[in-house]
């Protein structure tokens, strides 16, 4: 087990991120023992018939038989609006020793990857590639169902205090006083003085159980399973596009389908060709109905579309 020693659970610095990259290299052990995953066949049987363009040789040398992966490509976050393309930037600024040494150390050995740059560089390709045709895709789905997770455990530490939340991550996580404790299957046996620094909480649509970096170095952070992972294996409802127009009205039903991925009311009207306001009044009506999610980034407010909105924006 792994015990996070907190110098006060009550009152700890303790952060929500959501993580292209950590999505990325966790799902890879979906492919590798999918049986282990039973709410993501859905997803890994779309991802597996992806996987002819992607360097498939590479990947498989990045994970063990327990489906644990290198350290070193699960950094924690910087928060819950990183893009994938910022976070593959920071990864390429990585020491090629570090990576080379987790790889081995989660491996046995580095196969034909190489060492030094080349191996970083190899390493990321092919991670990047594959980010594009098999998670890409689906990520506005699965970054609204854990920003939906993360806000649903704001509101629990909002009425009975962060060691309620702390304590219900997982039934494989505890808090014993100031210590969370995360039990392992493999052996893996330590503790970390979390301090002054923040314990970061990630949640994942890939994992059954609370994960963890396995380097006693890495900064405080746990992975852990987010609510509504059985969203990805719920195929999307037969809908008739006419029964939505009708239902929604025209002007509404069409912006629901324009929100693939997050945009703000401004875009949408530029391409629509009609005035800011007009939009922002559709789509806050869209959103009051729990159609659209919104979230501020900077001066712009971004619409995205809940598990419900891409239900009813699917096609026939």
């Amino acid at each position: 087990m792994v015990r996070f020693r907190l110098p006060d659970a009550a009152v700890a610095d303790v952060r929500f991120g959501i993580s292209p990259l950590i999505e990325t290299t966790l799902s890879l052990r979906v492919l590798a023992q999918p049986s282990r995953f039973p709410l993501q066949l859905a997803w890994e049987a779309s991802a597996r018939a992806k996987l002819g363009s992607v360097d498939t040789v590479t990947l498989r040398q990045l994970l063990n038989e327990h489906g644990h992966t290198p350290d070193a490509l699960t950094p924690p976050p910087r928060g819950t609006s990183d893009s994938a393309a910022a976070e593959f930037a920071r990864l390429r600024e990585v020491d090629p020793e570090l990576l080379a040494e987790d790889i081995v150390d989660v491996t046995g050995g580095l196969g034909d990857l190489g060492r030094g740059r080349p191996l970083v560089d190899r390493v990321i390709t092919a991670l990047e590639g594959y980010w594009k045709v098999c998670v890409a895709p689906d990520w506005p789905r699965m970054r609204t169902t854990m920003e939906a997770d993360i806000i649903h455990r704001g509101h629990v530490a909002a009425r009975r205090g962060m060691p309620s939340v702390l304590a219900d991550l997982s039934p494989t996580v505890s808090l014993d006083g100031d210590v969370l404790i995360v039990r392992s299957r493999h052996g893996y046996d330590h503790e970390v003085l979390v301090g002054d620094r923040p314990l970061w909480l990630v949640p994942t649509m890939f994992s059954t159980r609370a994960a963890y970096p396995g380097r006693e170095d890495h900064p405080p952070m746990v992975m852990y399973p987010a609510r509504g992972q059985g969203e990805m294996c719920s195929g999307a409802p037969h809908v008739e596009s006419t029964a939505v127009t009708a239902l929604l009205g025209t002007p509404r039903a069409r912006l629901l389908r324009l929100l693939d991925e997050p945009t703000s009311g401004t875009d949408l009207a530029g391409r629509l060709g009609v005035t800011t306001s007009a939009v922002n009044q559709h789509l806050q009506v869209m959103r009051r109905a729990g159609l659209l999610s919104a979230h501020r980034s900077g001066r712009r407010v971004l619409y995205a579309r809940t598990e419900l909105g891409d239900a009813l924006s699917s096609d026939p």
